[in-house]
């Protein structure tokens, strides 16, 4: 089985700590969501928003790149749970662009608290798309991508 990040929140079992290098990675897959949240922004304004009034638009990239991060971060164990064993990377691409749109549709109807927002359906898969390009692209230049411990 393969993961996304080394940050697996199920794997932190009592006497486990959270490794530089699990952080490393978590942080770098936030950096680049918040800033492929943002630059989609600017690309598809006024389809894709970043901001309310209390909410600015640098906070709100970073607020929506966080959440993804997290989010995602829980896709591999769910899967896990299924009993499911996914050995093509190809499968994986799948499953986490299929997370990232879900995602991004629960993102999208808070849009008031976390600011994004998104005004229809085909931007929510423009986007959902890009971030997965996005973090496919830093499991490809950080190697984060790791095989699971069996047993």
């Amino acid at each position: 089985m393969f993961y996304l990040t080394n940050l697996k929140l199920d794997s932190l079992k009592g006497g486990d700590f959270v490794t530089n290098e699990k952080l490393i990675s978590f942080f770098g897959f936030w950096l680049a969501n918040a800033l492929a949240v943002l630059a989609a922004a600017l690309v598809f304004k006024g389809n894709i928003v970043l901001g309310t009034d209390k909410v600015s638009m640098p906070m709100a990239a970073v607020i929506a790149g966080f959440t993804v991060t997290v989010l995602t971060t829980l896709v591999a164990p769910a899967v896990d749970r299924t009993g499911y064993k996914v050995k093509d990377k190809r499968l994986w691409v799948v499953i986490y662009l299929l997370a990232n749109l879900l995602i991004l549709w629960i993102i999208k109807r808070f849009a008031l608290v976390l600011g994004l927002g998104i005004s229809g359906i085909i931007y929510v898969v423009i986007l959902g798309v890009i971030l997965t390009a996005v973090q496919w692209g830093v499991v490809a230049a950080t190697g984060s991508m790791i095989k699971a411990k069996k047993g």
